[in-house]
C-alpha cells in the first residue's frame, strides 16, 4: 500500500484550478451566498416572530402564540434538513472540478436531485454519531462519578434519600458545580469515540456522489476500503489547512460579537437587534472573503485525495 502524497494533492488541486475554465470561484460565492441569505431571512423572521408572540399577551393571545411558536419551530426544523443537501452540492462542484469536469450553477442542486442515496447516506451518519453520543455519556458519567467532582452531588443524593430538602437554588448551584467537569469528559470522550469513523468514513460522500449507482451502505464500505491505512496522511493533510480553519473560526466568532462584547463589559449605544444584524453582515462579508479566497482550493484538494486512492485500489 503507497500512501498519497499530501503536497502532490495540494499541487493537483491547485493546477487543476487554474486550468478550469469554469469560473469556480463565482460559484463558491453563489453557495456561500444563499446560505448566508437564508440564515438571515430566517433570522429577520425569527425577530418579527419573537415580537408578534411579546405582542399576543393573556389568555387570549394563547392560540396566536402557540401557531407563531409552531412556525418558528417549523422554520428552524426546514433549515436543518434543507442545508444539508446544499452542502452535498457543493461536494458535488469540488469533485467534478477535480476530475476537470464542467461545472454550472446546476452542479449545486446535485444534493437534492439524488435525495434518495444521499440522505439515506447522511441518516447513517447521523444515527453512528448518536450512538457514539449515547455510548461517550454513558462511559463519561461513570468516569465522572469516579473523581473527586462527583462528591458534592453524591452527598446532596445521600441527603435527599435521608429526608433532607434542599431548595430549587441550592440545587442549581450545586449541577453548576459538577456541569463543566462532566462536559469536559463528555466532549473529550465523543471526539476521542468519533475521531477513527470520522476518518474510516470521510471520503463516503465522494463515492456516492462519483457514481449513480453506489447507495449509501456501499459508499460507506468503499470509504472504508479506500481510507484502510491512509487515515493518519488525512489527519496530517487537516493538520496542514489549519491556517483555513481558524480564519473559519475567527469569522463565526464575529457572527457572536454580539454576545462577546457585553462579556468583556463593552456596551454598544445602539439597540440589541441593529447590534445583532451588523455582527452578522460582518460575520457575512469575512465569510464570502475567506471563501472565495481558498475555499475552492481547500476542498478540491479533499477531492484529491478520494481519486488519489482510487486509482491506487
Amino acid at each position: 500500500m503507497t500512501l498519497f502524497d499530501r503536497n502532490e494533492v495540494k499541487r493537483t488541486a491547485k493546477q487543476t484550478l487554474a486550468e478550469t475554465q469554469s469560473n469556480h470561484k463565482k460559484l463558491v460565492l453563489i453557495h456561500s451566498g444563499v446560505m448566508l441569505a437564508v440564515t438571515f431571512a430566517l433570522m429577520l423572521i425569527d425577530l418579527l416572530l419573537s415580537q408578534k408572540i411579546s405582542a399576543t399577551g393573556g389568555l387570549g393571545g394563547i392560540s396566536t402564540r402557540s401557531t407563531l411558536v409552531t412556525i418558528q419551530s417549523a422554520l428552524r426544523l426546514a433549515e436543518l434538513a434543507v442545508i444539508p443537501f446544499w452542502q452535498v452540492g457543493y461536494t458535488y462542484l469540488t469533485l467534478r472540478l477535480s476530475q476537470s469536469e464542467p461545472v454550472s450553477f446546476k452542479t449545486l442542486t446535485e444534493g437534492f436531485l439524488r435525495l434518495g442515496p444521499v440522505l439515506r447516506l447522511l441518516l447513517l451518519q447521523l444515527a453512528l454519531y448518536l450512538l457514539i453520543g449515547i455510548a461517550a455519556s454513558n462511559i463519561s458519567t461513570t468516569i465522572f462519578m469516579a473523581t473527586p467532582w462527583a462528591q458534592p452531588m453524591i452527598e446532596i443524593a445521600e441527603a435527599i434519600q435521608q429526608g433532607v430538602e434542599y431548595t430549587d437554588e441550592m440545587l442549581l448551584a450545586a449541577t453548576r458545580e459538577y456541569a463543566i467537569p462532566l462536559t469536559i469528559i463528555t466532549l473529550v470522550l465523543y471526539i476521542g469515540l468519533c475521531a477513527p469513523f470520522f476518518y474510516r468514513y470521510r471520503l463516503a460522500m465522494y463515492s456516492l456522489l462519483d457514481d449513480e449507482q453506489t447507495m449509501a451502505l456501499a459508499a460507506m464500505r468503499n470509504s472504508r476500503i479506500l481510507t484502510k491505512g491512509q487515515r493518519m496522511e488525512i489527519f496530517k493533510l487537516d493538520l496542514s489547512f489549519w491556517w483555513f480553519y481558524a480564519c473559519e473560526v475567527l469569522a463565526a466568532a464575529l457572527c457572536f460579537m454580539d454576545l462577546i462584547l457585553p462579556s468583556l463589559g463593552i456596551a454598544l449605544p445602539l439597540p440589541r437587534e441593529v447590534v445583532t444584524f451588523a455582527c452578522f453582515g460582518i460575520y457575512a462579508a469575512a465569510q464570502l472573503a475567506l471563501h472565495y479566497w481558498r475555499k475552492n482550493e481547500v476542498n478540491v484538494t479533499y477531492a484529491q485525495v478520494y481519486n488519489a486512492l482510487m486509482e491506487e485500489d
